[in-house]
């Protein structure tokens, strides 16, 4: 029965978006309501996936503007026999497709390092 009522909930939430001229992308939708989920503390977390929907506490983020995943870069140290010919030796950053656009177009602007052999 969760399948009807979550359907239904997130509809209310995009007709609230739209009523309100509030963006809402399937991105912004899905992490509203997954980051205001209520859980259970008697259930496993496994048992209970992303938790209970909270449309009240969805619309709360949805309304103000959710950063989404494609928001996320992640910088971390590599450690390969190439990790020197990288633009910042040994370091690289995981990124999501946002950010990887935005990351090209800096780099794009600015003069290629290049190594003698």
């Amino acid at each position: 029965m969760s399948a009807p009522q979550a359907t239904g909930a997130a509809a209310l939430l995009l007709g609230a978006a739209k009523q309100a001229g509030v963006s809402a992308t399937p991105a912004e939708l899905r992490r509203a309501i997954y980051s205001s989920a209520d859980h259970n503390r008697d259930v496993d977390a496994i048992a209970q996936g992303n938790g209970q929907f909270n449309v009240e506490k969805a619309w709360s983020l949805l309304s103000r503007g959710v950063r989404t995943s494609e928001d996320i870069s992640v910088p971390a140290p590599v450690c390969t026999v190439v990790s020197e010919k990288l633009i910042t030796p040994t370091r690289a950053t995981a990124c999501s497709t946002a950010a990887r656009r935005a990351a090209a177009a800096r780099a794009s602007a600015s003069p290629v390092r290049t190594t003698s052999p």
